[in-house]
């Protein structure tokens, strides 16, 4: 069961409203555990598991640990702790989005919402520039170790600035022709033409509206709760 498109930019935004508000305490738990759920019910468990175990360690580190430390200890572990606590819902919600959404339908929702083509085609560009980059780091890093080159993390974490050297120098290139590669061939599928046909009509249902009547209800407490 997964959320309409429309609805998971909403998560995002709500995401984002809470890093605004700076919500804690049971508020805040509140939303990673309905973050965690939708992930559940998009069969997307490990993801759900591993940022359950991420919030409960953030948590856990900034209300237990830190009240035993003092001086420049402490304010490093509490800059990490709270910028980690205040990012994880936008991280969640953003890999909700587009690790369960097609990137058709991520630009069917956009037109529905009369985003200028320009940005349409911006996002089309991004949402497959990524996967290409994923790629084209494990080819430079196989053709490293081809030339008997960091073998392994060891050499890695002993020469960080020449590994990274050796693995953006040819990553930079890459990406440049990389992007005007998927430039050209979404300019080539006619993403933005001005002749727009959609196959799969997005459409809301009963779920998308019991999240939609979730958020509001969160939203109208904690402005309550303020």
């Amino acid at each position: 069961m997964i959320l309409d498109v429309r609805m998971k930019f909403c998560l995002i935004f709500i995401a984002n409203y809470l890093l605004l508000k700076r919500v804690e305490g049971i508020m805040e738990c509140v939303f990673i555990v309905c973050l965690a759920s939708l992930f559940i019910l998009a069969k997307k468990m490990k993801k759900a598991v591993i940022y359950t175990v991420m919030f409960i360690l953030l948590y856990s580190l900034h209300d237990v640990i830190l009240d035993q430390t003092q001086g420049s200890i402490y304010s490093f572990l509490s800059m990490l702790t709270v910028g980690g606590r205040m990012m994880l819902p936008c991280i969640m919600a953003g890999d909700y989005l587009f690790h369960t959404s097609r990137i058709s339908q991520l630009i069917n929702a956009l037109r529905m919402w009369r985003v200028p083509e320009p940005i349409v085609l911006t996002f089309a560009v991004m949402f497959r520039f990524f996967p290409v980059i994923r790629q084209d780091i494990r080819t430079i890093q196989q053709s490293l170790k081809v030339r008997g080159i960091f073998m392994s993390r060891k050499d890695m974490l002993c020469s960080p600035l020449k590994y990274g050297e050796y693995v953006l120098i040819p990553l930079v290139m890459s990406s440049s022709r990389t992007a005007q590669d998927l430039t050209i061939a979404t300019m080539t599928k006619s993403i933005a033409g001005k002749a727009k046909s959609m196959y799969h009509q997005p459409k809301y249902t009963w779920f998308d509206g019991a999240v939609f009547l979730s958020m509001c209800a969160y939203i109208l407490i904690i402005e309550w709760r303020s």
